[in-house]
């Protein structure tokens, strides 16, 4: 062969590896998104709303060689093996499990008359951190063009695709616009609620040798929140808040400044709620979620216990005979108390137990307080002295601070009326014509060593009742103030007080609330009962950090 014939065909050569290397590189070039549907959560079926995001979004990311979006059909099946809501490392998953370079997931959710959109954009590889995005508001003046932005962002920073524009286009608007007529939707409200602590003078200034720091306030709930407590309920190491509304328990965590959902019970049959507790009481690492309820007709005591096992919450006791209170006490660790109750009997009337777990169920362990002293509810213990035993901190029935001796020896009662609730229980009827009898339940009592100093101070609220409890079947709470309260050898006395707030609290906790590593006093704040037609009950979350000094 001469030179010339092999020069040429050494060309041809190379031209076919250039070619068939182009070809590579070319199919190396194109990147595959799988699009996993968004959740939604919402009382009204909208899945219109969903598709219409998701047809958006793929609109925005497709292009033609270059960026494949694969959709439900493919997506669907890749979906059934994964528990639990999405994160990043199980869309990593369902990623290599369908050989795509990205997964794109997220959620939707109404809340009162806006619409809240969180999304990820997870790089299968973990070679870079996930995009994230978030907005809230109006349908089509604020989440369509912040999901056209969010498309852009991605186009830009992984596809090297500079985007025209951040107005969504007139297709994506198409897609989305019969959103429009779910404004009337009242939904849960399992938005990511923003927010974030911020500096307030509440407190500062103290004689306790502590103080509270920054202050943050959650979006309104359009929900009745009766009950709270801060735990880790699924062995995550996460603290989660723990909330009750009369028929179900919405599980929420504070994470990146936002407050959202990971999970939520139903309270099976005609109950109604009146606490809730959270702690490891049978001892298996898992903190137990305890619901003090009431038959339908708010006359007997019905209570179930719950816990998280294999991505759910589970019951793991029913119809339980106990009003339940957990309760830290300082050298013990996390305690739980109990108290029965017989028909027809105030909820003061039983002997308060120190309950324990055993063969399936939670049995006294020994008596803490005889009967007719105090109801569980509105019971702590307390090392009010460094040098003392630990006292029985409770209500009377009329919402005076009692402290108790176990043997029921009332040690001391203060003049004013702390507490409030308007969370009740059925007595007999004994007039005719008469309706109901109540019986008021009292509130929480948190108790915890503030400052060091090797006693612990009073944590209350002091819910400010209209007629001053002259009425016994009606209240109305117009405003209320969170009290820290410390023993003086006299009595307990005032050491930092919110200034008044509208509404009134209906239950508190202290604990790691954001996961910053300083304790917080949480409470739920609630504005409006809902117990007029056409209001809806309107609540918040609200949180001081707790400095020491």
């Amino acid at each position: 062969m001469s030179s010339l014939r092999k020069l040429i065909a050494v060309l041809i050569c190379i031209s076919l590896a250039a070619s068939i290397f182009a070809g590579t590189a070319e199919a190396k070039a194109v990147r595959h998104v799988a699009a996993v549907p968004f959740t939604i959560y919402a009382e009204k079926d909208l899945a219109f709303l969903q598709k219409g995001i998701q047809v958006m979004l793929t609109s925005r990311l497709s292009q033609e060689g270059k960026v494949v979006v694969l959709g439900e059909e493919v997506t669907a099946e890749a979906l059934k093996d994964i528990q639990g809501q999405l994160n990043p490392e199980k869309a990593a998953s369902i990623g290599r499990a369908l050989g795509a370079d990205y997964v794109l997931y997220g959620s939707l959710t109404v809340f009162g008359e806006s619409v809240s959109v969180d999304a990820k954009m997870v790089d299968v590889s973990g070679g870079r951190t996930p995009l994230s995005f978030f907005t809230q508001g109006d349908f089509l003046g604020e989440v369509i063009p912040g999901v056209d932005r969010f498309a852009a962002q991605i186009n830009e920073e992984l596809f090297g695709r500079k985007s025209g524009g951040t107005a969504a286009s007139e297709s994506s608007r198409k897609a989305v616009g019969q959103a429009a007529g779910a404004r009337e939707v009242h939904a849960h409200p399992e938005a990511l609620i923003q927010g974030g602590f911020e500096e307030t003078d509440e407190g500062k200034v103290t004689t306790a040798g502590f103080g509270m720091g920054r202050a943050w306030r959650s979006r309104s709930f359009r929900e009745l929140i009766i009950g709270m407590d801060l735990g880790d309920v699924d062995a995550d190491g996460k603290i989660e808040t723990v909330l009750a509304t009369p028929d179900k328990v919405l599980i929420y965590r504070l994470e990146d400044q936002r407050f959202f959902e990971v999970g939520r019970i139903e309270v099976p049959g005609y109950r109604s709620v009146v606490g809730l507790d959270v702690g490891d009481i049978n001892g298996n690492g898992i903190e137990e979620i305890f619901v003090s309820a009431l038959n339908g007709q708010k006359n007997r005591v019905q209570s179930l216990v719950c816990e998280y096992e294999k991505g759910s919450y589970v019951s793991i006791v029913e119809n339980a005979p106990w009003y339940f209170r957990v309760i830290r006490q300082t050298d013990l660790g996390k305690q739980l108390y109990g108290q029965r109750q017989k028909m027809g009997e105030t909820p003061f009337e039983e002997p308060i137990h120190r309950l324990t777990w055993d063969k399936g169920g939670y049995v006294s362990q020994n008596r803490m307080l005889p009967g007719g002293k105090a109801n569980v509810l509105g019971f702590s213990m307390g090392r009010l002295t460094p040098d003392a035993d630990e006292l029985a901190l409770v209500y009377s029935p009329n919402d005076r601070l009692q402290i108790l001796e176990p043997n029921g020896w009332e040690f001391w009662t203060g003049a004013d009326p702390f507490g409030g609730s308007l969370l009740f229980l059925n007595l007999p009827v004994e007039n005719r014509g008469a309706v109901e009898k109540k019986s008021y339940f009292p509130m929480r009592i948190r108790s915890r060593d503030l400052n060091g100093d090797e006693t612990q101070e009073v944590i209350v609220a002091q819910n400010q009742e209209v007629a001053n409890r002259r009425l016994q079947q009606r209240r109305n709470f117009l405003q209320t103030q969170l009290f820290v309260l410390s023993w003086d050898g006299i009595g307990l006395g005032g050491i930092w007080k919110t200034r008044p707030l509208s509404g009134h609290i209906r239950d508190l906790a202290l604990g790691d609330f954001d996961g910053d590593g300083i304790d917080e006093l949480v409470a739920v704040l609630v504005s409006e009962e809902g117990s007029v037609v056409g209001m809806k009950p309107k609540s918040g979350v609200i949180a001081f950090d707790i400095l020491q000094r």
